[in-house]
């Protein structure tokens, strides 16, 4: 039953339009690429891979709600934007944590920021809280942020810090 779930979901997944996608879809292309490509160091590959993952989980996410009410075009449009805008913004969250780590000289405390407003900003309200800290408690990833987070709240939480005093 779960198998044949999961193969519904994933054909459901790759049957939404293209366009409705885009930004999520040309995260994913990039980075799958990314995560493929053995001349990239083992930091950018992982940084991709956390991309890859954090996008997956968002679509699977949001696909319940899509698989739920099938004829709710307005949902299904509101969803398709909700992944778009958390795509972007969680691309522009790492891009500002890698900025923030290279600028600042307490890599210690920016590292703790950026890890605690993933945490503080669920957007799925998520139970699973192993798989919601998977990247969290793994010390080898180079980011190491909530799978489950508003990536626009926290990426404006980011935004109102003042980082000169790190």
């Amino acid at each position: 039953m779960k198998k044949i779930m999961l193969a519904a979901l994933a054909a459901f997944l790759l049957s939404m339009p293209a366009q409705a996608q885009d930004v999520l879809k040309e995260l994913m292309k990039t980075n799958t690429a990314i995560c493929k490509d053995s001349t990239q160091s083992l930091e950018t590959r992982r940084i991709a891979a956390f991309k890859v993952d954090e996008l997956t989980y968002m679509r699977s996410r949001v696909a319940g709600d899509i698989l739920s009410n099938p004829n709710d075009l307005k949902l299904y449009n509101d969803r398709i934007k909700l992944l778009n805008e958390q795509s972007l913004a969680m691309n522009q969250y790492i891009t500002a944590y890698q900025s923030r780590m290279k600028d600042c000289k307490d890599k210690a405390i920016v590292n703790s920021y950026f890890i605690k407003a993933t945490l503080d900003c669920p957007l799925f309200n998520d139970k699973d809280a192993e798989l919601v800290r998977s990247y969290v408690d793994r010390n080898d990833f180079p980011v190491r942020f909530a799978l489950d987070c508003d990536w626009k709240k926290a990426l404006s939480i980011m935004r109102n810090i003042d980082w000169s005093q790190f």
